[in-house]
């Protein structure tokens, strides 16, 4: 461990762990190979393994007796291990100010935050690409499925390793403990945040993990077919997928074509919305029923509305009044959800417990698409940091002016 950076609420601090790696072939399999084996008994073979970067937080408040809370965050394609700790807004970027991301304001509800270098990223990638285009490879259907999975599954490593980790206190002076000791961090106050693609991996590890509390996520929608036929950003989707197809400039591939409606077949094992049920309504055996918070930027070019709506429904989520995008209210509506007046919370009924199920939605501040609004507006921020702070139990109506106001 060694200390990376030291800003003004908070350490950051950059370890390793070691991953296995179950997708065979040679990265960044782009013609071939990616994909995960099973053995006789269905269990995944480990091919290899690596040493991959995280990067902590460690708050500059008093430790709590059973350690920090700690929020795993999963970036967005081609993020860095260090986005959750710079990523703030485009102005911030063009000043190149560090530690604006969401980890400042976690810091300041006295959270945790740690993530990793994702699959096909950096380092993970042969030639060290950094656009994360590999990882969402279209022209190779089985290894973009399997490289999903395998960024979930390299979170369920972290997030057992996570347990264990224990930091000096010579690496963050300013943070204590009550009897001296190294910091640690509490795994009944275990969170996770995943934005764009790293929600999509996220919707997976909601539903893995047992001991996560809540989860965020933002930039997010549902439907591998979505996806193909009327994603935006960061290209005209529909009309990629019309060339690779070969269709004439006339035709438009829609939600019943057979070619794509046979990919979302082969992804299925890697679709969100899948794997909603397991986030609350149906969680795995030995889990927890979790809370959960989709924040959706209005219009997000990358997920469009019906993408996140198509997730609400899947989740029972219910959307914050007032709403900006009112497709929201009626789609809901289908499967008896309503609006919901902030500050709301633990407003679906499980089997063994209420837990929270809410969007948050917000309108894009002009020229920037809502793909970005959870770290371009400021009450967005306000809510993720009050819905972590409370253990997932309330969302408040954001504060506009100040992301560290007091949580309601």
């Amino acid at each position: 461990l060694l200390v990376l950076r030291d800003h003004d609420d908070f350490c950051v601090v950059s370890g390793s762990i070691r991953v296995p790696l179950l997708q065979d072939g040679e990265r960044p399999f782009k013609d071939a190979g990616g994909a995960i084996a099973l053995d006789a008994a269905g269990k995944p073979i480990t091919q290899r393994s690596e040493s991959i970067r995280f990067a902590v937080t460690v708050p500059k408040k008093p430790m709590p007796r059973d350690g920090y809370p700690l929020l795993f965050y999963s970036a967005g394609q081609g993020g860095a291990y260090t986005q959750v700790v710079d990523r703030g807004t485009f102005a911030e970027q063009d000043q190149n100010k560090l530690g604006t991301g969401p980890a400042r304001y976690l810091a300041a509800s006295g959270v945790a935050a740690i993530s990793i270098e994702a699959p096909l990223v950096g380092p993970r990638h042969p030639s060290a690409d950094v656009t994360g285009l590999d990882f969402f490879n279209v022209t190779n259907p089985v290894a973009l499925r399997d490289n999903v999975r395998q960024a979930a599954l390299d979170f369920t490593t972290l997030i057992t390793a996570a347990r264990a980790l224990r930091i000096p206190p010579a690496l963050c002076s300013e943070a204590s403990t009550s009897d001296g000791g190294q910091f640690k961090f509490d795994a009944e106050q275990f969170y996770f945040h995943g934005h764009s693609t790293g929600a999509t991996v996220g919707a997976l590890v909601l539903g893995l993990e047992p001991d996560l509390r809540a989860g965020v996520l933002s930039g997010f929608g549902g439907s591998w077919l979505y996806n193909l036929t009327i994603k935006e950003q960061p290209l005209d989707f529909n009309n990629l997928v019309r060339l690779l197809l070969g269709y004439k400039s006339g035709d438009k591939p829609d939600l019943f074509d057979p070619a794509l409606n046979l990919a979302q077949t082969l992804w299925e094992p890697a679709e969100p919305i899948n794997w909603a049920a397991r986030w609350a309504i149906d969680p795995r055996a030995g889990g927890r029923p979790r809370h959960l918070l989709i924040i959706e930027g209005v219009i997000d070019g990358y997920f469009p509305p019906p993408a996140v709506n198509a997730a609400a429904l899947a989740a029972r989520a219910e959307p914050l009044l007032p709403t900006v995008e009112s497709t929201m209210l009626d789609d809901v509506a289908l499967v008896g959800g309503r609006g919901l007046s902030a500050p709301a919370g633990n407003n679906l009924q499980t089997e063994t417990r209420k837990v929270s199920s809410v969007v948050a939605q917000h309108e894009a501040p002009a020229g920037i698409d809502g793909h970005y609004v959870p770290f371009e507006v400021v009450a967005a921020k306000h809510q993720y940091r009050c819905f972590v702070q409370s253990g997932g139990e309330r969302v408040p109506a954001g504060d506009a002016n100040d992301a560290l106001a007091a949580c309601p």
